[in-house]
């Protein structure tokens, strides 16, 4: 929220075909994906898929808000 400037973030998890689904998505000021990043909270949540065997998929624009999503395999079945 302080980063994003938001006023409402919604925050879900569920399980979907064998798989666990984070979504964070807020109403924020979003960013431009084409600017080089040294952001490393969104490095290091993209290598924490990554190394679940997952992937993180981002979708954001100026103005528009920002919408993160981890997809990883369900581990614990």
């Amino acid at each position: 929220m302080r980063h994003a400037q938001a006023s409402l973030v919604e925050v879900s998890i569920r399980e979907e075909e064998g798989n666990i689904c984070l979504r964070i998505k807020d109403n924020g000021k979003g960013f431009d994906t084409n600017q080089k990043t040294t952001h490393l909270g969104l490095i290091g949540l993209r290598e924490r898929a990554h190394s679940l065997k997952g992937e993180l998929i981002l979708a954001t624009g100026l103005g528009h808000g920002t919408l993160i999503e981890v997809v990883v395999p369900n581990q614990w079945k």
